[in-house]
């Protein structure tokens, strides 16, 4: 059936042109809500403590929000009338729902004043009729009792469903929830078919991104301390969990090789370091807050977030030199400043520009030799990409073969395959930054992206190929914070799964001991108590780790310190989902893995 003119007129017509018009008052200074105007130099609430800026932009959303929901609305009774069924449409004031609630009625309160109309449909299939309720997703925006039961006595209808506006997982609402609940892709294929859903999404996403070009507007994260701590968590989570490469430049890594890079890298878990406390773990968290922060961006140069990844790639670089040559003598490797300077004879210090030609380094054949004293404040500026890079290794073009440089430094076990690809790429990144630097505006995201994987191939095939001892390790970062470890990790973990969404198939739960019985477990509680958090977002010092029975009504029934912490804490999970006649059943997995064993968090 032809329904694209309906998505063209409630989308992209009517729809779009309602949103530009909000933009065009929003910009102008001069919107109206209700019957009230609204100015941007009205006073704000104390109590919003986003400040002005955050009362527009919420009402803005909250405006384009509703001009959304009429449009799907309406979009959804063209389709039925298009289509033929038998349908009722029904609108009702949120205010006028629950006047039909008693003064006694327990049910939810919130969305008393809300002006927004409910659109209700009684549709006639197979001689019965069902009552839908189209509605956004929360439990706050169903409907009272008993006008639930008004609806279903004055349309004759046998079932009443909530229709939820969302791309699937409905149901996570639906615990307490009096209806049966779908989401609008399954309403779209049980009415009109599966392709005619997939039509609508089409358009729908059309509208979306006409829209966002038309507002131009983006939540941008901000990096406090405590938002810090939960973005390098992320961050981390994505080091581990990325699918790296298997053919690097040309040059393949055999699954053997790769069981080597990654044992290094994930399993003794140096991948920890690209998210420490060194200057290029933060350049490296700050490119991503970058990059995650204005992704989709359009018209904007995008060569400072290419940059990020550079400067954290040199740092990098310097950091990962300095850690390889702390066992050995001052001078037993060099570094190549280039052809064009192996006519001087020394590298003299050099900060902001002044030079003090009273301290300097020797230079031999146009290198310097690696000492501690190189990577001091004033000689760093030397070590260029090009330089760093050049330690481990080049690739001659005009003869294309590898020219090994400091190649014994690798890990036993790495072959020529993974060395090749590590050169290959860092001759990559090379010839990247410096046509970013000597061009024209940055405008492709894809660029940006080819920076940024890369980058995460070279921590990967360096940090998981190279050798390192106890103290490079500590160079690098690889551990942060004593404190850290044990007992705060346990309580960092465990303040994170009391957060975890009450979700199928199911929640965290932890036994105390070896043999704890699976029915004798505790729910994890929020900390009581803040951190102690360092300037890199990460905890130094916790006040605890809270654990409740199921049944308890506290905030915390036990809470666990350095004194009284048990010897082992294990963890299972209490599983939960719906019968085939939608009644909620539990169950209980018992002790599946140690998460803590005598001070130390094995996690």
């Amino acid at each position: 059936m032809e329904s694209n003119a309906i998505y063209e007129k409630n989308f992209l017509e009517d729809c779009l042109g309602e949103l530009k018009q909000l933009r065009l008052q929003w910009s102008s200074g001069q919107w109206y809500e209700g019957r009230h105007s609204r100015r941007l130099d009205n006073p704000t609430s104390m109590c919003s403590l986003g400040g002005a800026d955050y009362e527009h932009y919420s009402f803005i959303m909250r405006e384009s929000s509703e001009c959304v929901y009429q449009a799907i609305c309406k979009t959804i009774l063209d389709l039925a009338s298009e289509y033929g069924l038998e349908c009722k449409h029904l609108v009702c004031q949120r205010r006028e729902a629950y006047q039909y609630v008693d003064d006694n009625d327990d049910g939810p309160v919130a969305g008393l004043d809300r002006k927004r109309a409910v659109h209700i449909l009684c549709i006639e299939n197979d001689g019965g009729k069902s009552v839908f309720v189209i509605k956004e997703f929360g439990i706050g925006e169903q409907l009272p009792p008993d006008f639930e039961k008004y609806l279903k006595g004055s349309c004759r209808a046998s079932s009443l469903t909530y229709v939820s506006l969302v791309e699937g997982d409905a149901d996570k609402e639906d615990l307490g929830h009096r209806g049966n609940i779908i989401d609008v892709g399954k309403f779209l294929r049980d009415q009109f078919g599966a392709e005619e859903e997939a039509c609508f999404f089409d358009y729908f996403e059309q509208l979306k991104a006409r829209a966002n070009d038309v507002f131009g507007l983006k939540v941008t994260k901000t990096l406090q301390y405590m938002e810090l701590g939960g973005f390098r968590a992320d961050l981390l989570k994505n080091v581990r969990e990325r699918s790296y490469p298997i053919n690097v430049m040309g040059k393949a890594l055999t699954d053997g090789q790769r069981a080597v890079i990654e044992k290094h890298y994930l399993e003794e878990r140096r991948c920890r370091a690209t998210v420490g406390g060194t200057d290029f773990a933060t350049s490296f968290i700050t490119a991503e807050w970058l990059y995650s922060s204005l992704r989709g961006a359009a018209n904007v140069d995008l060569t400072p977030v290419a940059l990020g990844y550079f400067k954290a790639l040199e740092q990098f670089l310097a950091k990962l030199i300095e850690a390889l040559t702390f066992s050995e003598a001052d001078g037993a490797r060099s570094i190549s400043l280039d052809s064009k300077n192996k006519k001087n004879k020394k590298l003299y210090w050099k900060v902001d520009g002044i030079t003090d030609y009273s301290r300097w380094i020797p230079v031999e054949d146009g290198a310097v030799a690696v000492s501690p004293k190189l990577f001091a404040e004033g000689f760093r500026y030397a070590l260029n990409l090009g330089r760093l890079a050049g330690f481990f290794g080049s690739w001659d073009k005009r003869e294309n073969t590898l020219v090994p440089e400091n190649k014994d430094l690798l890990n036993s076990g790495i072959e020529d395959g993974a060395y090749e690809a590590i050169i290959l790429t860092l001759q990559s990144l090379r010839e990247m930054r410096n046509g970013y630097l000597h061009k024209d505006n940055l405008y492709e995201w894809a660029e940006v992206d080819k920076v940024r994987d890369e980058l995460y191939t070279v921590f990967y095939l360096m940090l998981g190929s190279y050798r390192l001892d106890e103290r490079a390790i500590a160079h690098l970062d690889v551990l942060g914070p004593k404190c850290s470890k044990g007992f705060d990790r346990l309580c960092v973990y465990i303040d994170q799964a009391s957060r975890e969404k009450l979700d199928p198939p199911g929640i965290p739960v932890f036994y105390f001991g070896q043999d704890a019985h699976p029915g004798d477990f505790y729910l994890a509680c929020p900390a009581d108590g803040d951190p102690v958090i360092d300037r890199f977002g990460r905890v130094v010092s916790h006040p605890g780790a809270c654990f409740r029975r199921a049944w308890s009504k506290t905030s915390y029934d036990f809470k666990i310190t350095v004194e009284n912490a048990p010897s082992i804490i294990r963890e299972g999970r209490l599983l939960f989902g719906k019968d085939d006649s939608g009644v909620i059943k539990f169950d209980l997995t018992g002790a599946e893995k140690t998460i803590f064993e005598k001070g130390e968090f094995l996690e």
